[in-house]
Formats: structure tokens, sequence, C-alpha cells
């Protein structure tokens, strides 16, 4: 009797579908095993040695994170006798690093992204000498957004004369940048440069570029500005009747000025400026007469 129902079970198919953990229709199994078919695997490899009669589960230790794992009988039939590999193939990865390495595979375009960026963050924490500069400058050509902008960061970190050259000569081109464009990523990467640097190391010539740049980007830099820088430069415009800078140097003005700044009435100076779009910018950005210093 006993011998009859082991005879009945080993005949039974599995119906349980097909896949990794689970065998395809005909599967025999025996207790902690199951019943390898060696005329396929003999069609499938062409090797001397022998064949196995039967799979079963195997330990291991992951190659990636060390865990153990087991590779099932069942994970071993549906590798040899379904997907086909090599009957000399074992498994060295667990689940969860297998899935990863997937995904990377999947998607080498983010994973070398990932790494890219990565490197370039470490430069900030290095001393800008000839081979990080070459690493900086690569990355800085990298036709990948995300590598640009953090390497224009990075200008930003070491701070030193020749990387605020850099920075000047990426930052003149995208001052009017469009938004969503390329070049517009490239500006909010030099602000954010820029808001790394002590506000006193700015050079003035910045004020012009951070005037040009919309006003809500460029807020958070501006308001960290020595106000007697602003105002010098606004009186400069002034003194040579430069319209097109006193337009633009009002929301500069006005965003370091709280309360408005006591030079000779500048704010008062402006709102009774000739140039009606001056005067106009001048009183919306101080509404009121009574408030302006030294009117």
């Amino acid at each position: 009797m006993r011998a009859e129902a082991a005879r009945q079970r080993l005949a039974a198919p599995d119906v349980r579908g097909l896949g990794p953990d689970k065998p395809e229709p005909g599967a025999r199994r025996i207790d902690g095993a199951v019943i390898a078919d060696r005329v396929r695997l003999a069609a499938l490899n062409n090797t001397y040695g022998e064949l196995p009669e039967a799979y079963f589960d195997l330990g291991f230790a992951c190659r990636d994170c060390g865990a153990e794992a087991v590779w099932t009988a069942r994970q071993q039939r549906w590798w040899y006798e379904i997907v086909g590999a090599s009957i000399h193939g074992r498994a060295v990865r667990c689940r969860d690093c297998r899935h990863a390495l997937r995904r990377q595979r999947d998607n080498p375009g983010a994973t070398r992204l990932s790494r890219e960026v990565a490197q370039v963050r470490l430069l900030a924490e290095q001393y800008p000498g000839p081979e990080a500069w070459t690493i900086l400058d690569a990355a800085l050509a990298s036709k990948w957004t995300g590598v640009r902008g953090v390497a224009i960061e990075i200008l930003g970190h070491w701070g030193t004369s020749d990387a605020m050259g850099r920075l000047w000569a990426i930052a003149k081109p995208v001052a009017r940048a469009s938004f969503g464009t390329a070049e517009h990523q490239d500006r909010r990467a030099v602000l954010r440069a820029l808001s790394l640097w002590p506000s006193a190391d700015i050079p003035e010539d910045w004020l012009e570029w951070l005037a040009e740049v919309p006003h809500g980007e460029a807020l958070e830099v501006v308001r960290r500005l020595p106000p007697a820088m602003v105002e010098a430069h606004v009186e400069a415009a002034l003194r040579m009747g430069d319209i097109d800078r006193l337009r633009l140097a009002i929301p500069l003005l006005q965003a370091v000025a709280s309360p408005p700044p006591r030079q000779d009435g500048l704010p008062q100076r402006l709102r009774d400026h000739p140039d009606a779009v001056v005067a106009a910018a001048a009183r919306r950005a101080w509404p009121l007469a009574g408030g302006c210093a030294n009117k």
C-alpha cells in the first residue's frame, strides 16, 4: 500500500502553473526534491558530465549583500528546463539583489547618471586642484542637466577666483533663458551656487545679472546682498541716466530696503523720475510717499 501511494504521488502532475516557483504540469515531486527531466536537459546542454536525476533545495550566500538564501528545487527546475540555462550555472544573488540588478539593467542611463552625480558631489569637499578641475570640466560639459547642475553648484562651494570666473561665464548667457529649458536649469544652478558665497564676496558685476533674472528666482540671493552695494548700483544708474538699468534695479533695491534705504531720499527720487516706467515701478515698490525716508 505504501509503495503504491508513493508511485501515485510521483506520477501525479503538479498543476499550479509555470514560473520560477511553480513547476509546469507533469513535474513529479518527492519530499525535498523535484525530479529532473534528463531527456530535456540532455537536449539543452552540450556536456559530458552527469545530469541530475532530481533537484534539491540549495543554500548559498548572496554575492552582493552576503545574506543567506535558498535556491529551491522548483526554481532550479524552472531555470534549467524552462529557461534553458546551462546546467553548470548556480544561483549567486538573493531575490532582492536580483531585482535590484534587473532594475539597473532595465534603466542603465539612470544608474550611470546617479553614479556621475555622486562623483561630482564629492568634489565639494576636495581642494580644487588639477585633477578635481578635470572631473568638474567633464561634468560641466555633460549633456545631463542633473550632472551639469551639481557641477555648477560645486563652483559655489569652491568660491575661488577661478571658480567665480567660470560661474560668470556660465551665467551670462542664461539670465533670460526661457522657463523649462536646459539653460533655465543652468540658471537655477548658478543661483544656488551664488547662495553658497558670503554676500560680501559677490562682485558688483553680478547685480546687473541678478536684475535680469526673473525676480522670484533671484530673490533669495538678492536679499543677502549688502544694501549699500545695491544703493550704489542704483545711484550709478541715476548719474548715467541708464533707464534700462534703473528699471531692472528697482526690484533689487526693494528686496534689500526694508524700511526704504536712507540715502538722499533715493526711493522718492525714483518715484519722481521723469521716465514714466521708472516712476511707476518705484511707486509700486514704495506705494506711500510718506513711507520714503528723507523725502
